[in-house]
């Protein structure tokens, strides 16, 4: 063998040797953060000192050492371009990139521990660093995985979202983690959490996983979509905000059952005319005449004009031939002449189907 292709084998050796010794980052904050890094310390910044050049030295005594190498009472010097209201009283978590000349830092992140998600972000930062250390790869997922499912349990908001980052992370850059031994796990989280977003992202891989069974697949969505329709119910009962109602009524409308139809039905009384609006238009997608009654008589009240129009509009869709005198008596309104003559011209058409049954 010649001597290159002997450097070439030993080249070889040496990066099978350091992908073993140094494993890529699995995490999105070792990704993302870590793997800029060169120290990462808690310390309490000193007096700062302007630079020439622009920015500030600070120089920092280290109290403790999460990431790479220094000495506890050390003095370490930090080039800020920005500086942030340090107080000599506050102890910072720092994030630190080596400056080409070895005895200066730049930083590039950092956070205060007397912040109010300070105790979180340190809890998130030492878990991920001890994530990050694990040598053999399947276990570095396996924590990486349990971290992430506990994290999206957790009781601070924070947290939750810091491991919804990370578990979007994880099934993205390593889908063979969703199998079907994480069922029981995600339909815990699902039924313990309030978050939407966290909701709809484990409801979504819920489904996923049960396309490998057809039959659980259709027990499961129709489950998930009977507790979003019982969810959107109670919070049109109990929204304190027009904005939370109409976001009830929007998911409301879009699954038309009996227990939907019923809470439309109740929203006409509601006192505010854009909720009656919403409501009187989503009836008309239920396809019940059940709904009919209820609609002719908006035409026969004071209802605003926006929730008689919805109500005009409702009645052609259910085909109620039935309203065809009252709505008639809106075709002098200006501001309902246009959808009056439309549902009557198809009210009145050779091809109405007739009332749905």
């Amino acid at each position: 063998m010649n001597n290159k292709n002997l450097f070439l084998c030993f080249f070889c050796l040496l990066l099978c040797f350091l992908g073993r010794a140094f494993p890529e980052n699995i995490s999105k904050l070792g990704q993302d953060i870590l793997s800029k890094c060169h120290l990462i310390v808690q310390g309490k910044p000193l007096k700062s000192i302007l630079l020439p050049q622009g920015g500030k030295l600070i120089p920092m005594k280290v109290n403790s050492i999460y990431y790479g190498k220094a000495k506890i009472s050390q003095t370490i010097h930090i080039v800020y371009l920005e500086v942030p209201s340090f107080s000599e009283q506050e102890e910072w978590i720092v994030f630190l990139k080596a400056l080409p000349s070895g005895q200066m830092y730049e930083c590039v992140g950092d956070f205060s521990l007397k912040e109010k998600e300070g105790a979180a972000k340190l809890l998130a930062l030492e878990k991920i660093i001890q994530i990050e250390s694990i040598p053999e790869e399947n276990q570095k997922k396996k924590h990486y995985l349990e971290s992430c499912l506990d994290g999206l349990k957790a009781q601070d908001a924070w947290t939750r979202v810091h491991w919804l980052k990370e578990w979007k992370h994880l099934v993205s850059h390593k889908p063979d983690v969703l199998d079907q031994s994480l069922l029981p796990k995600l339909q815990e989280i699902y039924d313990s959490i309030v978050d939407h977003d966290i909701r709809d992202e484990i409801r979504k891989y819920l489904i996923k996983l049960k396309k490998q069974n057809p039959q659980e697949e259709k027990e499961t969505t129709q489950s998930l979509l009977w507790e979003k329709i019982k969810q959107a119910e109670k919070k049109l009962k109990t929204g304190s905000s027009l904005e939370e109602k109409i976001q009830a009524l929007q998911i409301l409308g879009f699954f038309p059952c009996s227990f939907s139809q019923k809470a439309l039905l109740l929203s006409l009384e509601d006192p505010s005319p854009s909720i009656q609006a919403l409501a009187a238009f989503y009836l008309g997608n239920q396809e019940s005449s059940k709904a009919i009654p209820a609609l002719m008589k908006i035409l026969q009240s004071e209802s605003h004009i926006h929730v008689k129009k919805n109500a005009i509009r409702s009645l052609g869709k259910l085909r109620a031939k039935e309203a065809i005198p009252l709505i008639q008596e809106y075709l002098s309104i200006p501001h309902t002449k246009e959808i009056a003559q439309r549902v009557l011209k198809a009210l009145s058409s050779q091809n109405y189907a007739g009332e749905n049954p």
